[in-house]
């Protein structure tokens, strides 16, 4: 049996949380600019949606690892480091 990976540091999960959001909002802004130039029913526009679609998901099963691997830290310090403060999105996959 494979011996389990320790997972990111704390402070790791939030530079990465940082980066994420950061590729969140500019794919987002993307997907406008590409909707807009080629329609929103373009391959191209498809690719942007998709890309903005694993980005979330990557975002959503880092923020439930940091649960996991960190309960020593408050509910509002985990759930920060993927969405910032604030309630979590509600899952809609």
């Amino acid at each position: 049996m494979p011996k389990k990976r320790p997972g990111f540091t704390f402070e790791r999960h939030q530079q990465v949380g940082r980066e994420l959001q950061d590729t969140d909002r500019k794919l987002g802004s993307l997907f406008v600019s590409v909707s807009e130039a080629y329609g929103p029913s373009s391959n191209i526009s498809k690719a942007a949606a998709k890309a903005a679609k694993y980005v979330s998901r990557l975002r959503s099963e880092l923020d439930s690892a940091v649960c996991g691997e960190h309960p020593e830290k408050s509910n509002k310090e985990v759930i920060s480091c993927y969405y910032g403060i604030g309630a979590r999105p509600s899952k809609t996959e």
